[in-house]
Formats: structure tokens, C-alpha cells, sequence
């Protein structure tokens, strides 16, 4: 009786290992395929290179106005660990973090540079540029 019990569990193990292996697989594979567009680090307007952490201003008068501009809200928690509270002793002072909710309005501004280059896409967040990503072929 106890080698049944322990040849049906062994054949249970080498069944989640396999499902194991291909749920690993997928999920490491399946980003791999989804992201079509690749983020790059700077956008060249001309003579001037826009880069993260510019402002939509910056951006606007060095490339133009974009092409399509879509815009949002998101709410986003926020980790506080309570800076602001003067503490007398460690024994007051606690690593528990408060979480805040924050609203962040999220712009995605659209460049095209005409059908010989590639279509960017800006990110910003509360107007500061956090993405940059490279599409298809302009039109």
C-alpha cells in the first residue's frame, strides 16, 4: 500500500513539474511577443535631443506639436513612511509605510515624422516625459 501511495505521488510531481515548465514558458515568452514597440532612451527634433524627465513645454518648442495626443487620469498608491512626524525615540519611530492615494494625469503626446521614419510616442506623467517608445512606420 505505501508504494501506490508513493508512486501516485511522484506521478503528481512530475505532473506540476511539467506544468510548472510550460506555465514558466509562457510567461516569459509571452511579453517577449506582446511588445511590438521597443523603448529607446532619446528622441532627436531636429538639433535637439529630447530625453526622460523633460517637460511637456521643453518638448512642445523643441519637436512641434504632436500629431495626436490622447490623454487620462490613473490613481496610483503612494508609500509614505511618515517623514513628516517628529519622532523622539526609535521606539516611536515605525517602518509600517502609510499608503496615500495619488491621481497622476497621464499624457501620451504621438510624433510623425512622415512615412521614412518611425512613429514616437511620448509618456508623460503630471507633464514629465517618462517613456519614450518607437511604433510602426509613420504615414
Amino acid at each position: 500500500m505505501d508504494r501506490g501511495i508513493s508512486l501516485y505521488k511522484l506521478m503528481q510531481l512530475e505532473v506540476s513539474v511539467k506544468y510548472l515548465a510550460i506555465v514558466c514558458f509562457i510567461l516569459i515568452a509571452l511579453p517577449i511577443e506582446a511588445d511590438t514597440d521597443s523603448l529607446v532612451h532619446d528622441l532627436r527634433c531636429g538639433q535637439y535631443i529630447i530625453s526622460r524627465g523633460a517637460r511637456q513645454a521643453e518638448v512642445r518648442r523643441k519637436c512641434g506639436d504632436p500629431s495626436n495626443i490622447e490623454s487620462w487620469a490613473k490613481e496610483s498608491l503612494k508609500r509614505d513612511f511618515y517623514k513628516e512626524i517628529p519622532v523622539q525615540s526609535e521606539e516611536e519611530f515605525s517602518q509600517v509605510p502609510l499608503f496615500l492615494r495619488e491621481m497622476i494625469m497621464v499624457e501620451e503626446w504621438e510624433y510623425n515624422f512622415g512615412t521614412n521614419r518611425f512613429l514616437y510616442y511620448l509618456r508623460f506623467e503630471n507633464g514629465k516625459l517618462i517613456r519614450i517608445t518607437v511604433g510602426d512606420y509613420g504615414y
